[in-house]
């Protein structure tokens, strides 16, 4: 008989393990996560088959998100495929980021257009009825098309903005570098002895300027998926520098072409924040060695494409990299298309463009249709182009026709971008300022800049000395002045009477600028003033100076007392400008934008199922189909309206209304058009706030090296997406936690502020660059800021802060006379139900006046001390202002 040992009650129990509190992995298990209980045996066969099921569900999940993923990447691989059903060839965009010279003397420039011409001449280049170019490779199947910044502006000033254009419309983008200039200044540095490092060797010159400012520019707006590309010198070129007397860049020498090709990808790796192919090539044909039309560049293709040869390295690497846009055209469902082939009708003023249709959405007809420098227009027409096709002996058979969808005249967008306010219906924002003329002109000038007017006195003359010329006859003055003496307006008193402990050999940095003689005497004086105001906000903010003599209630009339700053109400819609009654305003813009968004989704995803019923009933004619017959929830309720909407990856020609001459002057100015569509209600306007920093690659010097600091109010020009324009905004703190927010003078380098201008309206995300123009004498305009868009709000309130400082002259516990603040009793009166606070931070309120000069009684909550200083704080609410008051904002 067996038996079993069992414990009794003297079994010994070890003490557990002392700990403040379990691990994470007993936390998971005592959860039990991870684990599924079995299923017991009188358990019901409903309850195992709903575990079952969830488990199933979940495998079902899993496997459905792998397989969406594949075709993400599968579809972006696809991009530029030739065996693909869409046949869309795809973008590359070519930027040089070096500024070197090719050739043995330097005498060749490296540009984009070489590389261009270099990838167009190989023997696998078709090229197309238009001026461009698409590369096919029949090796590796696969097509491209290759943009510079100079096709999309002409003019070398606005470099940049031709690199901007080219970003947003280019899957890849081509980032070129000289590797001969800098290989050849390292051998010089260098000398006889050849010394190789592991890829620490620094090469400062191989970034331009202009590539630096084109970098940074990009990273504020978005980058495409990048493949990198250094030249280097051709085997047969030995340039002096370059040789093998100086350890020269021969077959030997590769251990130096690695370091080179760390460098620049270690480089990339930290601008861009993903590692990022280097491609070298050595066979890029010189400037110096002859022109785009020689015999190398113009040797004929092979009829045969099994003779070609295979193809190079930067082929391989343009043809496998995946399509990768800019976040923005990547993730918004605006369409957008990048054509040359565009035609203008003077007669019927409209303006044909065709190429592929872009994007992840559907184009509607109904939709507006911006330009990038023209302008914004309504569609006339949009006809899908069929592709001719080739038969096995290359003739070409005739296409059918396409689809041609228009516009429904009651569902199309409007063109109007203000609103027109009606003047019966008496709202508040119809409503402006009818005060005096001068006190609102005395109001929009900042309290900083208000200086007294300054009467004629003798050349020399200090403040004291003229004094009591405000009360003699002018008669007097002119004789005064009558044996030839010269007069001014206080110029010299101001040179030798300044106050302040500043030293009188410093002139603002004026010294700097004396050998800029472009810029006059009146700008520099501006200058100096604003960088004076700029460093007294930063010292003494919001302080403002009442001067002697001068009436407070009058200068600060629209001001107001607030007990709290966050708590305190203040109504949005009192006393509105007259500019905000033509403005359009939304009652929740988050949830307007939302929908639009939304909408537009389930459009595109219609439209793909439309598509693929449309391809199982009729295979060999896609594009004749009706959208709307082969859409199975056409009877739906919840359905859309296809009939007037185009799929992506689709080559159309589109026709525009109402297109003048200067309009076509204006798109003939650049080479390449990008056209996009724009969303429902993006053409209104209103009022748009952006989150925006002044990062340390932001531009605020001139030319001459000297700070220009950026001021609320100052004319800037706003790159928002696709669309520019200009207008005078306003800063001001993003608080989060109240209804208003502080106006801020100027723009804070490295601190994140609100900006708000007038402006057509966009629905985020979306990239913003805000640039300001160049004066004259400057080469070109400075991106000062950068960041992108929050939302549009015509009711956000923007509240100017001015303090008001008195100093205690007699203080008696809590008790103290205050001086300097007013210099009269009236304003003491008039300003006796407002708040006072200190800067030690005491409360307080006026008592009484004493005196005829402007001095007060005061109480505080708590004992003053001597040293304080007391503050009135005043509010007031502040609105941005359009470049020109009499014309409308042009988007361009």
């Amino acid at each position: 008989m067996s038996t079993s040992h069992r414990s009794g009650g003297l079994k010994q129990s070890n003490k557990n393990h002392k700990s403040s509190k379990s691990s994470k992995r007993a936390l998971s298990r005592k959860l039990g996560a991870g684990r599924i209980e079995k299923a017991k045996k009188n358990a019901s066969k409903s309850k195992l088959g709903a575990a079952s099921s969830a488990r199933q569900n979940r495998q079902n999940e899993a496997a459905m998100r792998r397989k969406s993923k594949k075709a993400v990447s599968q579809s972006k691989r696809r991009i530029g495929s030739t065996s693909s059903e869409t046949d869309v060839p795809k973008i590359v965009g070519v930027l040089c980021l070096s500024e070197g010279r090719l050739g043995p003397e330097g005498e060749g420039r490296m540009e984009e257009s070489d590389i261009r011409r270099y990838i167009e001449s190989l023997p696998s280049t078709e090229p197309s009825k238009s001026d461009v170019t698409v590369t096919t490779v029949p090796q590796l199947k696969g097509q491209f098309q290759l943009i510079t910044p100079s096709d999309f502006s002409s003019s070398s000033s606005d470099y940049l903005s031709g690199v901007l254009k080219m970003a947003l419309a280019s899957d890849i983008l081509l980032v070129a570098f000289d590797g001969v200039s800098a290989l050849s200044e390292a051998i010089k540095a260098e000398g006889d002895n050849v010394h190789t490092t592991d890829g620490d060797e620094e090469y400062p010159n191989l970034l331009s300027p202009s590539g630096e400012r084109a970098l940074a520019a990009l990273k504020a707006q978005g980058i495409p998926n990048i493949t990198s590309l250094l030249v280097l010198p051709d085997g047969s070129v030995e340039a002096s520098a370059v040789s093998k007397k100086n350890g020269g860049l021969t077959k030997g020498n590769r251990r130096k072409i690695d370091d080179l090709r760390k460098y620049v990808s270690r480089f990339l790796r930290g601008e861009v924040g993903e590692d990022v192919k280097v491609v070298e090539d050595d066979s890029i044909p010189l400037a110096s060695e002859g022109s785009p039309g020689s015999s190398a560049m113009d040797a004929p293709a092979p009829s045969n494409s099994l003779a070609l040869p295979p193809p190079p390295p930067l082929i391989r690497a343009l043809i496998s990299a995946p399509a990768s846009a800019v976040q923005f055209t990547s993730l918004s469902p605006r369409n957008y298309l990048l054509s040359t082939e565009y035609s203008h009708d003077a007669a019927s003023r409209t303006f044909a463009v065709t190429g592929y249709l872009r994007g992840n959405g559907a184009m509607d007809a109904n939709n507006l249709v911006h330009i990038a420098g023209v302008g914004t227009f309504q569609v006339d027409s949009i006809e899908v182009v069929q592709k001719q096709r080739k038969n096995n002996n290359g003739n070409v058979l005739e296409a059918a026709a396409g689809r041609i969808v228009r516009p429904k005249e009651g569902e199309r967008e409007q063109l109007e971008m203000f609103a027109t306010p009606d003047g019966l219906d008496g709202e508040q924002n119809l409503v402006g300022f009818d005060g005096d003329d001068q006190l609102a002109e005395f109001d929009d000038m900042d309290e900083e800049e208000v200086e007294e007017e300054k009467t004629a006195r003798p050349a020399g003359w200090s403040d004291y000395q003229s004094a009591w010329l405000e009360d003699a006859d002018q008669d007097d003055l002119k004789s005064i002045g009558s044996e030839g003496e010269e007069y001014d307006r206080g110029e010299l008193s101001d040179m030798f009477n300044k106050k302040g402990d500043k030293n009188p050999d410093d002139d603002d940095g004026m010294a700097d600028m004396e050998d800029d003689m472009e810029v006059s005497e009146a700008e520099r004086k501006e200058l100096a003033k604003r960088r004076r105001k700029a460093e007294e906000e930063m010292e003494f903010p919001d302080e403002v100076q009442v001067g002697d003599g001068e009436v407070a209630s009058s200068r600060f009339a629209r001001y107001r007392s607030l007990q709290s700053f966050r708590k305190s109400a203040w109504d949005p819609k009192e006393n509105l400008p007259e500019d905000y009654a033509s403005l359009f305003h939304f009652s929740n813009f988050k949830a307007t934008a939302r929908s639009v968004l939304s909408e537009q989704k389930e459009i595109s995803s219609e439209m793909l199922k439309a598509a693929q019923n449309a391809k199982k009933k009729n295979d060999n004619d896609n594009d004749n189909v009706d959208m709307k017959d082969g859409d199975d929830n056409s009877d739906d309720e919840d359905s859309y309206d296809l009939s007037t909407c185009v799929s992506s990856n689709t080559r159309v020609k589109i026709t525009l209304a109402n297109f003048n001459q200067e309009h076509f002057a204006a798109a003939s100015a650049s080479r390449t058009l990008s056209l996009c569509s724009l969303l429902p209600h993006e053409n209104k306007m209103s009022v748009l706030h952006f989150n925006i920093c002044q990062t340390l690659k932001c531009e605020t010097s001139d030319d001459s090296g000297v700070d220009n600091p950026v001021k609320s109010k100052d004319v800037l020009t706003f790159q928002v997406g696709w669309r520019t324009w200009q207008s005078k905004p306003i800063f001001s703190q993003n608080n989060l936690n109240s209804d208003k927010h502080k106006f801020e003078r100027f723009l804070t380098p490295g601190a994140y502020m609100a900006c708000s201008a007038y402006g057509p309206v966009t629905y985020g995300p979306c990239p913003v660059l805000i640039w300001r123009e160049p004066r004259p004498g400057q080469k070109m305009r400075q991106l000062v800021a950068v960041g992108s868009v929050m939302n549009a709000d015509a009711d956000r309130v923007v509240i100017k802060r001015i303090i008001l400082t008195g100093y205690p002259v007699r203080v008696h516990k809590r008790t103290a006379t205050v001086k300097y603040m007013f210099y009269n009793p009236e304003d003491v009166k008039w300003f006796k139900p407002a708040g006072l606070t200190t800067k030690h931070g005491l409360q307080g309120n006026i008592m009484e006046s004493i005196g005829t000069h402007g001095a007060m009684k005061c109480l505080f909550n708590q004992p003053i001390k001597q040293h304080d200083t007391v503050c009135l704080i005043l509010y007031k609410r502040i609105y941005p202002k359009y470049e020109d008051s009499s014309e409308a904002l042009t988007v361009v």
